[in-house]
């Protein structure tokens, strides 16, 4: 195997920000075909589902999506960052919102290569007994975590979902951000995220809960790689571009949902998104009421538009790659990795990096915090790695805790049988998605607490659930009454052996997966008691990354010695050839490494369903996306397609399709199982000549429509 060095490199500071000159309509010719440009198009907050007048229909909503493919029928790509459905519905409501969705947007974007990135609403883990993180991955076939990384026509798209809460990008994912962008600084970068960042958006209503609160951290980061060229983001629903850092942040408005206040923006309440060009030598950004079918800058809105003279590495004819992983995955820990992205002759790579800090769990000492203001819901303070207490999520008044900056003080209670529970990640979160963990380790936990007076009473316990909300064990660590002063109190202990285990640890086609959650329950808090610190990490686990071992479905690729935060260890891997992945990570000292996969020279997308690519033909796999109407699976060419090519399978749950439009000008499909409805779609300039194996086939508006049954063997040609 091929291993190589990288070694972070520094690069000198960004100049300070200024603001975008406002680009008017005939600043912004459309590009020619001939020239090297990227076109693509961002909807975000649909806010399927929510029950308000303010809220399109789903029929209006399906519409507006086809207004924009209309206006704009050579897009390179089409993305939607967040809020695709409304949380807190009831569950039918809920499952109806997500179906509309996968009908009006992900699979209404026609033959456009698709991506989504999961919002604050499609993140509420609370409302439903489920891992809402994999749901998500589930509803926009997104394979690994909601964070991921691809590469079109040369220019590198990075997606940032904030997982445990709006306003908070994890520890976790900073850590693959970092490794991602090091591993593509030679690239032009534009990232994907639901947030603003302080600072680059109009100052909104409720802050602390629309922009960052780690936002410095990401700007920070970004001063090091000057070839970041855009964040753009939604939760705001406005519209709104600003030139900064040498970058531009774009809010991109809003495809639903609530109404922005004037104050929030300036321009008309519309609906719409954001049309954004990357030439060589520049990016153009440009807002779009799909109401209207205008752009903002033609309604008189020129702010609204605006370009950055930058030189690009766009590229038209370099091959499509998609990249994907996890930060800071812990010893011993695994997880299954889908396949959406088809191609033969394309190469991947591993590439694995240390970490910084031993600990499992995000700011040990508690410096991120905010305050919301929500007026007659109540107020809401927030620890972005904890909860205290299980009272709603909006009150009046915090009676029970305070934050230190660093630390936060327990307040004294009245009542000294009354239990404050502080629980290491937030109890609701912890409850179906962080931290994961490896069955067979033990973990230690420790916290820095500091008493007056001294007689609290704790109780130290590690709670074990799967991905489900399944209490699997709570395992007592420690009971002790707390002293004066400044003391730490810890305890280690592990999973008990499970009579019936279903995970990935005991079937690797399994994909439930195990996590853990500290809970500390003090009891007589008769006075204040002060938490400076609170520690979870694999037992004996140091400061630095050693001897890293990623293993790809069982096949092994170890580094021997340290591996820094930042040093980074590549490998050539296979490319997958199957539905599903099993990724493995083992590494001592801090007992975490961060990972990342390359594929290269993808040519077909898969939406809804996993795929497997056998070189001469596909194998259409299980369906993820439960929500698509009429089990539909999307298929699209990465980078355009001259021929007829299998575009959509309806109601069909197995299939093989020979022999993938690789410079053919036959098409075959094998049906290995399906239900009533079965229907083949291909998508062809002109009528086929011959369709065999069908039961009927229509032609319409350059679509063949072909009813099949179990077992058929289709032929067109």
């Amino acid at each position: 195997m091929k291993r190589r060095h990288f070694i972070y490199g520094m690069f000198s500071s960004i100049a300070a920000a200024i603001r975008a000159s406002p680009l008017a309509q005939a600043d912004v010719p459309p590009a020619k075909t001939s020239e090297k440009v990227l076109k693509g198009f961002i909807v975000s907050d649909a806010h399927y589902g929510w029950d308000s007048p303010q809220q399109p229909t789903p029929e209006a909503q399906a519409r507006n999506l086809q207004t924009i493919l209309k206006r704009f029928p050579d897009l390179d790509l089409m993305l939607d960052t967040g809020d695709a459905f409304h949380s807190n519905l009831d569950p039918q409501v809920a499952d109806a919102a997500r179906t509309h969705w996968s009908a009006g947007v992900a699979n209404g974007c026609k033959t456009v290569p698709f991506f989504y990135l999961p919002g604050n609403h499609d993140l509420a883990a609370w409302w439903w007994p489920e891992d809402a993180e994999w749901r998500d991955d589930d509803f926009g076939t997104m394979p690994c975590r909601p964070y991921f990384s691809f590469d079109l026509k040369g220019i590198h798209f990075i997606a940032i979902p904030e997982l445990q809460d709006a306003v908070f990008i994890s520890r976790e994912t900073m850590e693959w951000l970092k490794l991602d962008l090091e591993i593509n600084k030679d690239r032009t970068i534009v990232m994907l995220a639901h947030n603003n960042i302080v600072g680059t958006t109009t100052p909104l209503g409720e802050p602390g809960y629309r922009g960052l609160v780690n936002g410095n951290e990401v700007i920070t980061l970004f001063q090091k790689y000057p070839n970041v060229l855009s964040w753009m983001n939604g939760h705001n629903h406005t519209f709104e571009v600003m030139q900064k850092y040498n970058m531009l942040f774009v809010s991109n408005g809003r495809f639903g949902g609530f109404v922005p206040p004037p104050a929030w923006q300036n321009g008309p309440r519309h609906v719409g998104g954001i049309y954004f060009e990357v030439h060589a030598k520049k990016l153009v950004v440009r807002s779009y009421s799909a109401e209207a079918d205008k752009f903002f800058d033609e309604m008189g809105y020129r702010e609204l538009s605006s370009e950055l003279a930058r030189p690009t590495t766009v590229q038209p004819d370099q091959a499509f790659t998609y990249s994907y992983g996890v930060g800071g995955m812990v010893d011993g820990q695994k997880i299954p990795a889908f396949n959406h992205y088809a191609g033969p002759a394309g190469s991947s790579e591993l590439f694995v990096t240390g970490t910084e800090l031993a600990e499992i769990n995000d700011d040990p000492t508690f410096l991120n915090y905010a305050f919301r203001d929500v007026g007659s819901l109540g107020n809401r303070w927030t620890l972005f790695s904890a909860s205290v207490r299980y009272e709603p999520m909006f009150i009046k008044e915090n009676t029970t805790w305070k934050w230190e900056n660093p630390g936060f003080r327990l307040l004294a209670q009245p009542d000294p049988a009354k239990p404050l529970d502080l629980c290491v990640p937030d109890y609701m979160v912890g409850k179906y998605e962080y931290y994961r963990c490896a069955p067979g380790n033990t973990y230690e936990v420790a916290l820095d607490l500091e008493s007056i007076s001294g007689g609290q009473k704790l109780q130290l316990d590690l709670l074990f659930r799967d991905k489900l909300g399944r209490d699997l064990a709570t395992v007592p660590l420690t009971q002790a009454d707390l002293a004066p002063g400044k003391r730490t109190y810890s305890g280690r202990g592990k999973l008990p052996a499970q009579e019936n285990d279903e995970s990935i640890y005991s079937d690797p086609s399994n994909d439930n997966m195990i996590q853990l959650t500290m809970r500390a329950r003090f009891t007589s808090v008769t006075n204040d008691v002060i938490v400076h610190r609170v520690s979870i990490r694999v037992a004996g686990a140091e400061a630095e990354t050693f001897d890293p071992v990623v293993l790809v479905n069982g096949l092994r690729f170890a580094h021997q010695g340290k591996v820094g935060a930042g040093e980074i260890i590549r490998f050539d891997i296979p490319s997958p050839s199957s539905f599903r992945d099993v990724y493995e990570v083992r590494a001592g000292g801090s007992k975490r490494a961060a990972w990342i996969v390359r594929h290269h020279a993808r040519d077909w997308q898969v939406r809804n369903a996993s795929v497997a690519d056998h070189g001469d033909h596909l194998e259409i796999g299980p369906l993820r996306n439960r929500w698509s109407p009429d089990k539909e699976v999307v298929i699209v060419p990465l980078t355009g397609a001259s021929e007829a090519y299998i575009h959509r399978l309806q109601n069909i749950q197995s299939a093989k399709i020979y022999p993938l439009n690789r410079k053919n000008s036959t098409l075959q499909v094998q049906v290995a199982k399906c239900s009533p409805g079965a229907k083949i779609i291909v998508s062809c300039s002109r009528e086929p000549r011959q369709v065999r194996g069908a039961t009927a086939w229509r032609f319409s508006d350059s679509l063949a429509f072909i009813e099949v049954n179990e077992g058929a063997r289709v032929e067109i040609s």
